[in-house]
C-alpha cells in the first residue's frame, strides 16, 4: 500500500489515470451498442421487405407458386401489369 502513498498519504496518478481509461471503455461500449442496434435495425427492415411484399406482382407470384394460376396466365397478367398487354387481348 505504500507504493500509492505520496506527500502525506494522497494517491497521485491513480485517480487521473483511471478517468481516460473509463472514458475509453464507455465510448467503446457505446459504439458496440450502437453497432448492434444498427445491425438489428437494418436486418429487420430487410426482412420486412422480403417477407411482406404485397404488390400486385408479388401476389401473382404467390398465386403461381401455389398453383392457383398457370404459368401462361401468370405471364399474361404480368405483361398487363407492366403495360405490355398481349397482342390478342
Amino acid at each position: 500500500m505504500e507504493a500509492f502513498h505520496h506527500a502525506g498519504g494522497a494517491m497521485h496518478g491513480v485517480g487521473w489515470m483511471s478517468i481516460p481509461i473509463l472514458i475509453f471503455v464507455l465510448v467503446g461500449v457505446a459504439l458496440a451498442a450502437y453497432a448492434v442496434w444498427m445491425l438489428r435495425r437494418t436486418g429487420a427492415s430487410r426482412g420486412q421487405e422480403t417477407t411482406t411484399s404485397s404488390g400486385p406482382e408479388a401476389v401473382l407470384a404467390n398465386r403461381l407458386a401455389t398453383g392457383e394460376i398457370s404459368a401462361d396466365d401468370y405471364t399474361q397478367r404480368i405483361a398487363v401489369l407492366r403495360g405490355n398487354p398481349p397482342a390478342g387481348g
